[in-house]
């Protein structure tokens, strides 16, 4: 068969502009698309490659379109994603949520979709508006985000959709926030430290005043806590300190504060709490802490001691507070502990004339007021004195004669002992080089030291300077320790009392038989003479408790090799009940009152032996000898 032959006719006049220009639409078309293409997967390589998650929305908040990243911090694919509502994943940072909220399916297209509203009501215009936030994770973890919401505009300037970036600030914020553990929470117990405290009391302050509302401070202190620490070591006292906490914490309200101070103080602030709810939370807080504590293989009772003070009656601020507060506490402990009490006017008057000793100590150095007495030490065998102990005292020119026993203390709890000692220190050592120079006999004086002085490292160093700058040799000087405070830390005290033997000092223990010691630590601690507490001597020789102790006292001291001094001797029965037992000296207003150091060197030059004094004392009564004998009706020897 021959071949098929087609033949085209022309094309009509007009057409074949037609025909190019559709070819060349056809092809714009093909090139916009593969442009399109080309932008699409030049925007998905964008997405897919950011460090931060990316979520797009329309205006009714239903999510459009998630990048990779924004699918690895919340956990879902993108196909979960799309089509639901950005409320379900997007969480302000004060809803609760959890694992409980972990939805059973994927979010539905259901709910409220004003968040994204309000997330980019921050911004204005194409500013995005960021806020810290959580998200929940399909896996129901809670997690905080870092969320900036960017509004999108159709050419007409309406929304028309939202994109939020995410970036996961999940161990920023644990980080934060231990950081802010570390600066406001105590580190043993998790409660708030005193930095935090004082933040929260401030406000609480300022908002009791402003809306005139009453607010309670309570002190609390664990009572006998001393002893746990002592008998079980402090791995026991702190796992009971945290267990108390506990229990304290335990019925406190949110917008209360408990505080621990440091050692077993605690703190607790009560805002908007009257008197009587004050009084309902103390005892609350005995009740709950009473019950036995399991640490380990022991069972302990503890109890609290509370005192409690008001704003505005008891101070206005959080030292005036606390102040108020700790007096209280102190008067809970003294009627026994497990108790408390509130501040009153008399402890007010109290804290009022402490203010004013403490104030009045600082200038008494410098104005002349503190003086020294001498109480002379006589050898029981000898029947003379054989050395003197150095007492410290205070005539004020407007408060008259202020006992030691009242500002001492004062003077330890603000930072004065340490200045209060020294000048004691030197001023019996520049007494006792003048004594010498006017050629009085040889007697060592006896030097009592402060906590603050015997815990200084340099201590032998400073007294070794203050005998070389006033000339005097070593062995004139005595220096007195408590029991209880070489006890406080034995391995210390050995170590400082060696030092100043080692210097030629004299060291003495006083308030014998009242502390903790054992013969162990005597034998180690190696000090040059025992002093039994005028405590005990007191009770002589009636008391059978006090007789029993003391002899116990004088025979291991004897067993030990070490001299005894007897203080607080005002009887002629107890002299005799001491020497008796064999003891070695005795000090106390039966033999010799304190004296001023011109009397003591007066007395000191005129008597030679304590029979030749009791026998003078008759014929002169007013001579400086007689203040040796001063309340003494007879020598104890002259009834031999």
């Amino acid at each position: 068969m021959p071949p098929s032959v087609t033949f085209l006719s022309a094309p009509r006049v007009g057409q074949a502009p037609r025909l190019v220009s559709r070819a060349r639409k056809t092809a714009e078309r093909r090139q916009a698309d593969q442009a399109l293409r080309r932008s699409e997967a030049l925007k998905a390589s964008i997405l897919a490659s950011l460090a931060c998650g990316i979520v797009a929305a329309d205006p009714q908040g239903v999510i459009t379109a998630c990048n990779p990243c924004a699918e690895a911090i919340l956990g879902y694919r993108a196909d979960e994603l799309i089509g639901k509502l950005t409320p379900v994943i997007f969480r302000d940072s004060g809803d609760p949520a959890g694992p409980n909220d972990r939805p059973s399916q994927p979010p539905h297209r259901t709910g409220d979709a004003g968040l994204d509203a309000q997330l980019a009501r921050a911004g204005s215009g194409s500013t995005a508006g960021e806020r810290d936030t959580t998200c929940l994770r399909k896996d129901g973890q809670q997690i905080a985000v870092r969320l900036a919401t960017i509004p999108m505009h159709d050419p007409d300037g309406l929304v028309s959709g939202y994109v939020h970036t995410l970036v996961d600030i999940t161990r920023h914020k644990e980080a934060e926030d231990g950081i802010q553990r570390l600066v406001h929470a105590d580190p043993l117990t998790g409660l708030a430290n005193r930095i935090l405290l004082d933040a929260r009391v401030r406000q609480d302050l300022s908002r009791a005043h402003r809306a005139r509302e009453p607010l309670a401070l309570i002190f609390l202190d664990v009572d006998r806590f001393k002893n746990v620490n002592d008998t079980l070591g402090h791995r026991i006292g702190d796992e009971l300190l945290i267990q108390v906490a506990a229990r304290l914490d335990s019925i406190v309200r949110d917008e209360d504060t408990l505080c621990r101070l440091g050692g077993d103080e605690f703190v607790l602030v009560l805002p908007n709490t009257d008197a009587d709810g004050a009084a309902n939370v103390a005892e609350k807080l005995l009740k709950i802490t009473a019950p036995s504590y399991r640490l380990e293989q022991h069972v302990l009772t503890c109890t609290v001691s509370a005192g409690i003070a008001m704003y505005p009656t008891d101070g206005d601020s959080v030292a005036s507070l606390s102040t108020s507060a700790d007096a209280a506490m102190y008067r809970a402990k003294a009627r026994g502990g497990n108790a408390y009490s509130f501040f009153t006017a008399e402890m007010q008057e109290r804290l009022a004339r402490t203010r004013q000793i403490r104030n009045e100590l600082r200038r008494a150095i410098a104005n002349g007021e503190l003086h020294l007495q001498y109480q002379p030490r006589f050898a029981m065998a000898a029947r003379r004195p054989v050395g003197a102990e150095a007492l410290l005292r205070w005539q004020h020119r407007q408060l008259g004669m202020v006992s030691p026993l009242e500002f001492v203390p004062i003077a330890e709890g603000s930072g004065l002992s340490l200045a209060l000692g020294e000048w004691v220190l030197r001023t019996a050592i520049r007494h006792m080089r003048g004594w010498q120079n006017r050629s009085l006999p040889p007697m060592r004086v006896a030097v009592n030291l402060s906590a603050a002085q015997f815990r200084q490292t340099n201590l032998s160093e400073r007294v070794a300077r203050i005998l070389d700058e006033e000339g005097l040799p070593p062995p004139f000087l005595e220096l007195e320790l408590t029991e209880n405070l070489v006890m406080d830390n034995p391995l210390a005290a050995i170590a400082t009392v060696n030092k100043l033997r080692t210097l030629g000092v004299g060291v003495s223990l006083d308030n014998f038989g009242t502390g903790r010691s054992s013969m162990s630590d005597l034998r180690r601690l190696r000090v040059d003479r025992l002093k039994i507490d005028r405590s005990l001597v007191t009770g002589l020789p009636t008391d059978p408790d006090a007789a029993a102790i003391v002899a116990a006292t004088l025979s291991l001291a004897h067993d030990l090799g070490l001299p005894t001094v007897a203080g607080g001797v005002e009887s002629a029965a107890q002299m005799a009940f001491l020497r008796a037992r064999g003891c070695d000296e005795a000090q106390g207003n039966l033999l010799g009152p304190p004296v001023v150091a011109e009397q003591f060197a007066a007395g000191t030059r005129q008597s030679t032996t304590w029979l030749s004094v009791g026998k003078n004392r008759r014929a002169n009564p007013g001579s400086p000898t007689d203040q040796f004998a001063r309340g003494c009706h007879e020598p104890p020897w002259a009834l031999e």
